[in-house]
């Protein structure tokens, strides 16, 4: 089991490192202009993510505040940092299930992989038997 859930793991943090590898460098803003239409979502180096109003962005910004503020958080870098942290997570867990004699530790080792792979669970590669 252990040994499929580091496989699933790690895939999905490739599919995650990926993804934001191939955005504009964060942190993001909202820009508005007098034309709603011109509004858009742009990156430090001013790349558009998106623009206009036709799929309700602004408006869906508008309501939500704490958006802007969001979008500062979310940046690549940081998003690149936490899949590699997890990463090292998951190599400590394999070593402790590998290496260790007690049992109580490699158990406590895979329920922090079980953990880490939870929220995949939406994923059709997800396993029952994972769950925590």
């Amino acid at each position: 089991m252990t040994d499929d859930l580091v496989k699933f793991l790690r895939a999905r943090l490739d599919e995650v490192e990926a993804r934001v590898r191939a955005l504009p460098d964060g942190p993001w803003q909202w820009k508005t202009f007098d034309d709603p239409e011109s509004d858009a979502l742009v990156g430090t180096d001013g790349t558009v993510l998106c623009s206009g109003d036709a799929e309700g962005y602004k408006s869906w910004i508008d309501r939500h505040e704490a958006f802007d503020a969001y979008l500062q958080d979310i940046h690549p870098a940081r998003v690149v940092a936490e899949v590699d942290a997890k990463r090292r997570i998951i190599e400590d867990c394999e070593g402790i299930i590998v290496g260790w004699h007690h049992e109580e530790s490699k158990e406590f080792a895979r329920d922090v992989l079980r953990n880490l792979a939870e929220v995949y669970a939406d994923h059709p590669d997800y396993r029952d038997d994972w769950r925590p």
